[in-house]
Order: C-alpha cells, then structure tokens, then sequence
C-alpha cells in the first residue's frame, strides 16, 4: 500500500503524542491508526469467472475448461472426444496424432491445417501442443469435430460456450394459469433441475446439465399480469438460464416427474385474489432447487449431526482395477478418500471413513452403514487407470418428492437425486477453477441408488496429458481433493443437517 505525506505526518504526530502515555494506550492508538489505514485500501477485485464449455449428447453432458493462448480461446480436444467414443493420442516430435473410432487426424504445432485420412484442412488459428495435451481454437471446434463425426448433427453457440450434438436439447412452454393472478407454469421436454435464486424482483433458474433452448416464439415473453412482468431466457459460459421477472416475492415448485415449474406469489396481495389460490406453505426457494412437502408430525426430529461418510471403493478381496505394476485401485480408493477426509476436517466438517483399512465391505452392507448414520452426504471414492480428470456420477434414477419415511431399498436415492446432482455441479465448477477437465454423468453405480442421503462418485482418473504415475502425484491429489472439499463447504446450508454445528 502506498502512504501518503498527510497519513505519514499523521501517524507521526501520534507517536510524539503518545510518548507520554501508559503503554496500553500507545498500543490501542497504534492499533486504530493501522486498522484506518487498512480500511483506505481498496475492495480486492473479484477473480474474473472461469471459462468453460458445456457438451450435450446422448452419450454424455459434461463441462471442460478453456484456456487462453495468444489471445484466443482453446480447447483440448482429447477432452472433448474422451466421453464420445474410443479416442487415442500419440505425440511425434512436433506433430500430435489423435485416433478417435476409426478416424485419425495428425495436427503439427504452431500449424494452421490438420490431415484426416490423407486430406489436408485449414483452421483459423494454430494448433497449440502442450503438457502433452493437443489444443484447438475454440472457432474451429465445430469444423474439426465434423471431421471425426461426420454422421453427426452439431450446433454450437460459441458466444455461450453450449455444443449440442445429436438434437440433445431441453425446450419449454410458458402460460399463465387461467383465471389466476400471479401463477405461471413452465412445462419442460425432460425433466429438468435448475439451480434456483431469488433476489429483489427476479427469480433465477440457472440451467447448466439440461441442453436447455429458448423458446420457440421469442428469448422474452411479456405477459399481461400485475405480478408478473416477464420471463427472460439467457445463455452464457455453459449454462442456460430463465429469469422470471415479478412485483411481488415468488415461490418455485416442480411437478412429481419434474417437468414442470410453478412459479406462484408466497401469499398475493389482497387485490390480486378474487377466489383463494392456495400455495403450498411448506414450498421453499432457497439458495438451490427444491420443494418440501411435509406432512403433520407429532413432534419435531432430533437434531442431526453435519457428517460426510467417506467409501473408499473396493478393498479387502476385491481388488478393483489395475493401475500398473502392483499398484491397486484398492489401494489409491483409501489413499485418495484418507486426503478428502483431512481436507474436510481442515475446514470444519465433519467426515468419517466407511473403511480405513483392506477391509472387504459388500455394496449392501455400504448402504446400511452409511444410511445407519443419517450423513448429510455420501461420497464414494473410485480411481481410474484409463480416460482424464475427474469423473463425477449421480445416480440415473427418476427425482422425486420425499412424501414417505420408508423408501424402497433399490430407489432410496430417488428423493436426493437433484440435490446430489447439485453437488455434483458445484464440485464441477471448483475442479475446473483449478483446470482440471470433468465430466458429469448419470449412471447406475452401487451403492449409490441404496443411499437414502445426497449422494456422488467421485472418480479420479489421470491427470490430463500425464502419464499413468499422474494419479500418484501429491499435488495432482491435493488440486482434485481440495476442489471436492471446497464444493462440499459451499453446498453445506443446502444439505441435510446443514445448520448443525459441530
């Protein structure tokens, strides 16, 4: 920071002044005149927000970070095909040979064209190679994947960083409630879960795992309503997003399939009601998705505790995959889940291990232990030999609204999925700060469906354009473990038990 003549002189006549005084009085006046001075700095910039891409496919929706090289955007395209099919690369010197199916293309560094199959084609800015990690601009992302998906449909919204293959998109209606003031219902193709926000006159919906697409007739519809004005579609960095512009404070709720969002006044002015158009009162829009719909209780729960259950996957007889020479996946799983556990407590939260040793814990037995200590959430802990990054699984089960206390075994997950996919999101978002490339996907993965708490896989793969001794690395493991626990901390106020203290 830098002084000033007049705060110099100031500080001075102070110290003269206190020469005479008690020494607790020279320390209270030093003490007032540095928190003074550090009040005059200015207000740290905020970090600028992390580029990224989201793909949309049948096969996979997942989000990749972007780097900037002589002034324009890149992207690696191993990272981009990995989750699409069968991809291989190999490094000669200065040129890159990348195999994806049975299509090969051979890029040279600094170089503005590529050969696929014996043909030669242009690009608009030079290829960019390394760390062993083949980069395009982000301009001929569309170009160079036409040349290994030829078969296929792409449509790429470069100014949002959104690429949609195959028609994987999400479209939606809108519509006032007839006869009603103040109620809009928003219909869906898929079903959806959006991250929700209010704030003074707007409620958010932040869209970044649906392919979701404005609507047909217009980007903004204005309706004819007192309470509310109109709704806004936006796109932007890999995320779509619906802005339901409103006079009055707002509640969100889905319908049991989650198509649907109603979007109703938490309790209408007396003007706007003609005949009573009950709103759930147990409905609520906090900081992320969600509806509670809480039947009468005779008296209220214990409080719980805030706990993560840590699983190591695998162990004891069950060896899990290889990851060269006699390097198990048992093995990393623990290592792995034992360094998550430090992050955590490093920041206050309380986490447990399933295992902490070569114990042989069967799916079944995982899931009553974890759902025996009611966790705030669970994360299982996997290693993976092949592909790059971090791969984050949710379980592929249809959301839906928590109305029972006894869950079927084989679907206890059904009610957590949107939250689980919302910490899978913020997780997302913390690995690729730290540029570390992620995908995000459903998939049935025990004992993740059995768990009757907010619940993930946590895959960690090799590091991207290293080696296999990559996963081995401190540093590696400390960026991946650290991205997971920041997640974690940020999601707490959104999990169960997330107002305990410990």
């Amino acid at each position: 920071m830098r002084w000033n003549k007049q705060q110099s002189a100031n500080l001075s006549l102070w110290a003269l002044d206190s020469r005479g005084l008690s020494w607790p009085l020279s320390c209270c006046l030093l003490l007032v005149a540095c928190c003074w001075a550090f009040a005059q700095r200015p207000p740290a910039p905020h970090p600028p927000e992390q580029k990224q891409i989201a793909i949309y496919s049948p096969e996979a929706t997942y989000t990749l970070p972007i780097v900037s090289r002589n002034g324009q955007d890149y992207i690696g395209l191993f990272e981009v095909l990995e989750p699409l099919g069968r991809v291989s690369a190999k490094p000669e010197r200065n040129k890159w040979n990348i195999t994806f199916e049975n299509r090969t293309a051979q890029f040279t560094t600094g170089q503005i064209t590529f050969r696929v199959q014996n043909t030669e084609t242009r690009l608009t800015a030079p290829f960019v190679f390394e760390n062993a990690r083949g980069f395009v601009s982000l301009h001929d992302l569309t170009h160079v994947l036409q040349e290994f998906l030829p078969n296929h449909l792409i449509d790429f919204h470069e100014a949002a960083r959104r690429l949609f293959l195959d028609q994987a998109e999400v479209t939606y209606a809108a519509e006032l409630k007839s006869g009603a003031t103040g109620i809009l219902i928003l219909s869906f193709s898929a079903p959806v879960n959006p991250f929700i926000a209010t704030e003074q006159g707007k409620l958010r919906m932040v869209f970044r795992h649906q392919a979701l697409l404005p609507n047909a007739q217009a980007q903004k519809v204005d309706f004819n309503d007192r309470l509310i004005s109109s709704l806004v579609y936006a796109e932007n960095n890999g995320a779509a997003e619906l802005t339901v512009n409103t006079t009055w404070p707002v509640l969100a709720s889905f319908g049991p399939d989650r198509k649907t969002i109603t979007v109703a006044p938490v309790s209408p002015p007396a003007w706007a009601v003609s005949q009573p158009h009950p709103v759930n009162p147990t409905s609520a829009v906090g900081p992320g998705p969600q509806t509670v719909v809480a039947a009468p209780a005779a008296a209220p729960p214990p409080m719980r505790s805030f706990i993560v259950i840590i699983d190591p996957a695998h162990g004891g007889d069950d060896r899990g995959g290889s990851l060269g020479g006699k390097l198990s996946e048992k093995d990393m799983d623990l290592a792995l889940a034992r360094r998550l556990h430090n992050e955590l407590q490093a920041r206050g939260l309380i986490s447990r291990l399933l295992r902490d040793g070569d114990t042989t814990i069967p799916l079944d037995q995982r899931a009553s232990l974890t759902n025996a200590a009611v966790p705030s959430l669970y994360i299982s802990v996997h290693s993976a030999g092949s592909g790059s990054g971090v791969h984050l699984f949710t379980a592929n089960l249809q959301p839906s609204l928590q109305t029972q206390v006894f869950l079927p075994w084989s679907t206890a997950q059904s009610p957590y999925v949107s939250t689980s996919q919302s910490v899978a999101g913020a997780i997302a978002t913390e690995l690729l700060k730290r540029d570390i490339p992620t995908l995000d996907l459903s998939a049935s993965v025990g004992p993740v469906d059995m768990i009757a708490a907010p619940a993930l896989v946590v895959e960690v793969a090799v590091p991207s354009g290293k080696s296999l001794s990559g996963l081995n690395s401190p540093q590696y493991q400390e960026a991946v473990c650290s991205a997971v626990a920041d997640a974690v901390a940020s999601m707490r106020g959104r999990l169960p038990h997330g107002e305990s203290t410990p």
